[in-house]
């Protein structure tokens, strides 16, 4: 994934971003103000604390993997430290369909509860 200041830039304005698993943030993003709210949530949800580091990205023009490291804490005291990817579509520059693979969706589950 591309450093954060570039991320928004990278969202395209049709995007679909989904997250698997049975947590309160499960579910399918459709457009760029969506998937954008989708972030602006967590970072609400963590006061501020959730990051991600990206660690490496390979695409080829029109499809992609990052892997990254996750981190960010709740007010009640739970915290997360996980590596996850997003596997995507490319329309141009943008990401065009998005899906977030955590790498223990238990621990990922638990956490957005």
């Amino acid at each position: 994934m591309s450093a954060p200041e570039d991320f928004a830039a990278r969202v395209g304005d049709d995007c679909i971003w989904a997250v698997g698993g049975a947590s309160a943030i499960a579910g399918t993003y459709t457009g760029r103000e969506a998937v954008l709210g989708f972030f602006r949530r967590l970072h609400e949800l963590t006061n501020g604390t959730y990051s991600v580091e990206p660690l490496w990205e390979l695409d080829d023009g029109t499809r992609g993997v990052a892997y990254y490291r996750a981190r960010g804490s709740r007010p009640d005291g739970r915290a997360i430290d996980l590596d996850q990817a997003v596997v995507y579509e490319l329309e141009g520059s943008h990401w065009s369909v998005v899906r977030a693979l955590p790498f223990d969706q238990g621990v990922f589950d638990a956490f957005w509860a």
